[in-house]
C-alpha cells in the first residue's frame, strides 16, 4: 500500500547498531513502524481460553523495544494486534 501512495520506506530494516530490525522504517521522516502480533502479548488470565484484550498484556520485551528503537530514530509508531472473539 505504501508504494502505490508513493510513500518511500523500507522493510525489515535493521537498526545502525545492528540489534533491531524496523518492520517499516520510513527515512524521509525517519520513523519506525512496528506492528505487535501475538507473540508481543501473554494471557493474564490463565483460567480463561479467551483472546479478548481485557485477557491479554504485552510482554515486558516490547516496551523495551520501543525505547531501543526510539534512541535510533525521531519517532517509533506502533500497532497492537488486535484479539477478538469473532
Amino acid at each position: 500500500m505504501l508504494d502505490q501512495l508513493g510513500v518511500r520506506h523500507e522493510v525489515e530494516r535493521v537498526t545502525g547498531d545492528g540489534y533491531y530490525s524496523m518492520d517499516i522504517y520510513l527515512p524521509e521522516s525517519d520513523v519506525a513502524v512496528e506492528f505487535d502480533g501475538p507473540s508481543h502479548y501473554y494471557r493474564s488470565n490463565t483460567s480463561s481460553s479467551s483472546q479478548d484484550a481485557s485477557t491479554m498484556l504485552k510482554m515486558a520485551t516490547t516496551p523495551l523495544r520501543d525505547i531501543l528503537l526510539a534512541k535510533q530514530c525521531a519517532e517509533v509508531v506502533t500497532a497492537p494486534y488486535s484479539y477478538s472473539d469473532t
